[in-house]
């Protein structure tokens, strides 16, 4: 039984219609239930986190074993779905990618969104960098410069980190890692030595005649080319037992082109342009916003306590005039009745008289 081939080619997450789901990996592992152990082919330039762990968590839980193969650019969450494998090679023209977390603000954010928005990614950066940490065995000291950077890591040194355990080594061309299969050797004129072709007849002349795949899963075989032969213009290539006619994308990303049967051009995958982000020009959004909301905050706070100062100065004025009144009635209790002259009656009172007519009395 042949190894299962899996490819996650293209970006992780269903934003477009056309990326990479658990679904679309779970439908390929089904499609190959059979096979003994797995080979997931990765070239990406990452996606949705969220995807991505879901892709590695279901890989490590299969239980066969999961062989991860860097066919190319193997960047952001994507390096995560690299991480299932028991085995993890690279070959030498791939390189891995690993950053912290970001996003880039489309519409209408509010401040306490955008603040909200960041604690997130924080925390997704710390998941991250103990996901690596443990996973290759550094600690969270070493990966995180590695993430802030947005490091590039070429095979050498990502088997040197842990990232991967192989490096593996090709003889020039990039299609020596394709699947292979059996088939009948036909039209070839290579001379073969005596043992081979000893061997040949005892097989009854099968050889290994180079099929690769094509992104869609195709085989495209090449019956006049053995395994490890070098795919050049003019090489002959039939698909589904038909000559191969029109272009066939590659699970390299490299296009074929074929004219009744016959390789005619190699296009050269065309890398499409990253929508340009500014990591420091984002951080000085969330800082203004951030500034925006304490701003906000300290001019309500301000507002509060001018508010309440005034409430406070039209107390003390009540209260200063309460008490003004309260000492103009102490000082009205303690002057009545007690006047030059006045009785409680309040009728003036003349002493001398009173005494003269007393006398006069006598």
């Amino acid at each position: 039984m042949s190894i299962g081939t899996i490819y996650i080619v293209g970006d992780i997450g269903n934003l477009d219609g056309k990326g990479i789901t658990l679904e679309s990996v779970i439908a390929q592992v089904n499609a190959n239930k059979d096979a003994p152990e797995y080979l997931v082919k990765i070239k990406s330039l990452g996606g949705s986190v969220e995807v991505g762990f879901d892709i590695h968590n279901y890989l490590k839980s299969l239980d066969k074993p999961v062989t991860t193969l860097a066919i190319g650019e193997v960047a952001s969450i994507a390096s995560v779905i690299f991480m299932a494998g028991t085995k993890r090679i690279m070959l030498p023209n791939s390189h891995l990618l690993i950053h912290n977390p970001w996003l880039q603000p489309q519409g209408g954010y509010e401040a306490d969104h955008l603040i909200t928005l960041g604690n997130d990614l924080k925390k997704t950066e710390s998941e991250l960098v103990d996901f690596y940490a443990k996973q290759t065995g550094n600690t969270k000291e070493a990966i995180s410069p590695l993430m802030r950077d947005e490091t590039t890591i070429d095979p050498k040194r990502a088997k040197e980190l842990g990232f991967a355990t192989e490096v593996l080594e090709v003889k020039a061309e990039p299609f020596a890692y394709l699947t292979h299969n059996k088939k009948q050797k036909m039209n070839t004129k290579k001379k073969k030595s005596f043992i081979s072709q000893f061997m040949d007849a005892l097989k009854d002349e099968e050889v290994l005649n180079l099929v690769i795949k094509t992104a869609d899963g195709s085989d495209l075989d090449f019956p006049e080319l053995e395994d490890g032969d070098t795919i050049m213009l003019g090489a002959k290539a039939t698909i589904d037992g038909e000559d191969a006619q029109g272009e066939y994308l590659m699970a390299t990303g490299q296009t074929f082109v074929f004219e009744s049967g016959e390789l005619t051009e190699i296009k050269e995958e065309e890398m499409e342009e990253e929508a340009s982000f500014d990591p420091e020009k984002f951080k000085q959004e969330v800082i203004e916003a951030v500034s925006t909301i304490f701003n906000k905050k300290i001019e309500k706070v301000e507002e509060e306590n001018k508010s309440l100062k005034e409430t406070i100065e039209k107390r003390e004025k009540v209260f200063a005039s309460l008490k003004a009144l309260a000492s103009k009635e102490d000082a009205d209790k303690k002057g009545q009745g007690k006047k030059p002259g006045e009785h409680k009656n309040k009728k003036p009172v003349n002493v001398l008289a009173n005494g003269i007519a007393n006398r006069k009395n006598k």
